[in-house]
């Protein structure tokens, strides 16, 4: 399986992101262009505020769920990110398709505390629990 490099990357690419479109009743699947890379089913890419205007949060990487847009909650510094999205590819739940999929699946609680233990164990990587926040 190929994991995420030591290096963060400075290629642009194409990152799907669910979000709150104005006008919208449900959160939309946007595609975006920012500074990531993929390793299918997770992307690591620069964080930003809204994809209206879509401003780069400087310092602040984030993972993203590549079939879904779904963002996982895990923000901080490309080192941390890379720590705790290599080992979430070995998380056969994450290449369901669709977020119905995993979140109907038995195991889906067992994933919120594993990626909860993960964000634990490499903090001191340079985690962070918002990308707003320092």
């Amino acid at each position: 399986m190929n994991k995420f490099n030591k290096t963060a990357p400075t290629k642009t690419i194409d990152v799907p992101v669910l979000a709150m479109i104005k006008g919208e009743k449900d959160p939309v699947l946007e595609t975006v262009k920012l500074v990531g890379v993929e390793r299918v089913p997770l992307i690591i890419h620069r964080s930003f505020n809204n994809v209206d205007d879509l401003e780069v949060i400087r310092g602040v990487w984030q993972i993203t769920h590549v079939f879904t847009g779904y963002n996982l909650g895990v923000f901080g510094s490309y080192k941390f990110c890379r720590a705790v999205g290599n080992e979430l590819l070995d998380e056969p739940l994450l290449y369901l398709p669709s977020q119905t999929m995993m979140t109907s699946h038995a195991d889906f609680r067992d994933l919120g505390t594993r990626l909860n233990d993960m964000r634990l164990e490499h903090w001191h990587l340079g985690g962070k629990s918002s990308r707003f926040r320092e």
